[in-house]
C-alpha cells in the first residue's frame, strides 16, 4: 500500500538542520510538499 503523507515546513526544516530528511522518505510512502511549504523552505534556505 502506498500511503501519502503531507507535511508542513516545520518538520522539513527541523529534519534538514540535523541532516535526517531520510526520516520523511520511507519505503512505501509518498511525501507531498505543498507549494507554499516548498516556497517557505526555499526562502529559509536563503537566510
Amino acid at each position: 500500500m502506498n500511503d501519502i503523507w503531507i507535511t508542513n515546513a516545520s518538520p522539513v526544516i527541523a529534519l534538514a538542520k540535523i541532516e535526517r530528511l531520510d526520516l520523511l522518505w520511507d519505503e512505501g510512502h509518498t511525501l507531498l510538499v505543498p507549494k507554499a511549504v516548498a516556497d517557505e523552505i526555499q526562502v529559509r534556505a536563503l537566510i
